[in-house]
């Protein structure tokens, strides 16, 4: 996996960094530097902990305990419930300091030195079945409490929270799908010592990520996706696969965005495994690879600055990744570094020595490949 480098707000930079660009899906844009205040206090959160108060009640005593009756379960279930109500009757005052107080409440729980942890991974559980029922309702949450709602799950790091994740990846908001989907791969080592878990999460992000326009969003599913467990590496390519086929075919269509970063990181990956590869899956990589490699080039020479950078690193890798697992084709990373008039021109025949066209064909319209002439497949 590779390290986060987080940003609520979601957009990662050509750098790989992250920026500001985008706000969740929902806010005004007036409220979009709050927003961006609320997550880089965020950092703050942790230390506040150390002055925390321990909260009193019936409360106190539950956190010391190792089992929980139904009744125990209450008394946490009136603790989150509050904390919601909390929550949502303050967003109309300042929605960032309600989101920093609900977050900051649970981070300050978790940390009391004398919960028993045998608590803490039930308060992860038992918030994960109130925030997935916050999630689930038909009335939609404030983008700000659903954030919040996001942080808090991301943060239990613990699996017992996959229900609220699951909910989370299906939700109207990019942030907190961004936030459950970084969840998954942040919890790699605790996916992967159970295989089935991990081949159920794998079909769960496999399937969302064919639908998924943000790419910033599919960034962290396709990070969710790179596992290092060599028994998980078919499902793990597979599922990539998948969401190869989708976009190109959605990118072809016009149905998603055309130009962003989503894809760089898990070509990396690839890249990195290329002779662990499973043939079936190696196919399938190849023909959304040969997909994405027409769809760059093709716009490579429409835009401008940030974009044609973009455009720019697409092609270098996936070229690059494409060569590793098909051999010797084109040379249209080669012929982009040359530039000059002739750069667009010069790149097309360079695409069509990979892809073909109806008058000759590329290397990649040969078995075991057979790509479509052209590169892209047909429309559905």
């Amino acid at each position: 996996m590779h390290p986060e480098r987080s940003h609520p707000n979601g957009c990662r930079t050509s750098g790989g960094g992250w920026c500001a660009r985008r706000a969740p899906a929902g806010l005004r844009a007036p409220a979009r530097s709050a927003v961006l205040r609320a997550c880089l206090l965020g950092g703050l959160f942790a230390a506040a902990a150390a002055a925390q108060e321990t909260p009193g009640g019936p409360l106190d005593e539950v956190r010391k305990l190792v089992a929980f009756t139904d009744a125990h379960d209450e008394v946490i279930d009136a603790w989150i419930q509050e904390r919601v109500e909390e929550l949502k009757g303050k967003l109309d005052e300042d929605p960032v300091a309600a989101a920093g107080a609900f977050r900051r409440a649970f981070a300050e729980l978790r940390a009391l030195p004398d919960n028993t942890p045998a608590f803490t991974t039930h308060l992860a559980e038992r918030a994960a079945v109130a925030i997935a029922a916050e999630f689930s309702r038909p009335e939609p949450l404030s983008a700000y409490a659903a954030w919040a709602m996001a942080r808090v799950i991301h943060e239990a790091a613990d699996l017992v929270t996959r229900e609220a994740l699951a909910a989370g990846l299906q939700h109207p908001v990019p942030v907190v799908r961004y936030h459950c989907a970084r969840a998954y791969a942040d919890l790699e080592r605790q996916l992967t010592a159970n295989a089935s878990l991990a081949r159920t999460v794998v079909a769960r992000l496999r399937e969302v990520g064919q639908t998924e326009n943000s790419g910033v969003v599919l960034g962290a599913i396709y990070d969710a996706l790179s596992l290092e467990d060599n028994a998980l590496l078919p499902d793990a390519t597979g599922a990539m696969a998948a969401v190869f086929d989708a976009r190109v075919r959605r990118r072809a269509s016009g149905e998603a965005p055309a130009i962003d970063r989503a894809e760089i990181q898990a070509w990396e990956y690839l890249y990195a495994r290329r002779a662990r590869l499973p043939q079936p899956e190696k196919i399938a990589l190849v023909r959304g690879l040969a997909g994405f490699l027409t769809l760059d080039v093709n716009a490579y020479t429409t835009v401008e600055g940030p974009q044609q950078r973009v455009l720019r690193e697409r092609i270098e890798v996936c070229e690059e990744l494409l060569e590793a697992l098909a051999g010797k084709g084109g040379d249209v990373r080669g012929r982009m570094k040359e530039g000059g008039d002739t750069a667009d021109v010069n790149m097309k025949i360079e695409l069509l020595k990979w892809v073909g066209s109806e008058a000759e064909p590329g290397v990649l319209n040969q078995a075991p490949w057979s790509v479509p002439l052209g590169g892209l497949p047909a429309a559905s």
